[in-house]
């Protein structure tokens, strides 16, 4: 979630910026939990599969991380 404080990331942001070479499958459930949470949320919600798609906090995450 730190990453995603900085700014809005794709998840082959994310994945490089915690050492792995790919996009794992722990990575998307960990993105999943995030949203379902309501701690993240897509850039594009319209395009949940766009290639431009990317993540960034809701309200709810940055105060957590603030916390």
């Amino acid at each position: 979630m730190i990453l995603l404080a900085a700014g809005p990331a794709a998840r082959s942001e994310i994945a490089t910026a915690i050492g792995h070479k790919s996009i794992t499958r722990s990575l998307r459930q960990a993105l999943a939990d995030l949203m379902a949470a309501g701690f993240a949320e897509y850039t594009l919600p319209n395009k949940p599969n766009s290639r431009l798609q990317k993540y960034r906090l809701t309200a709810k995450g940055r105060a957590l991380l603030e916390s």
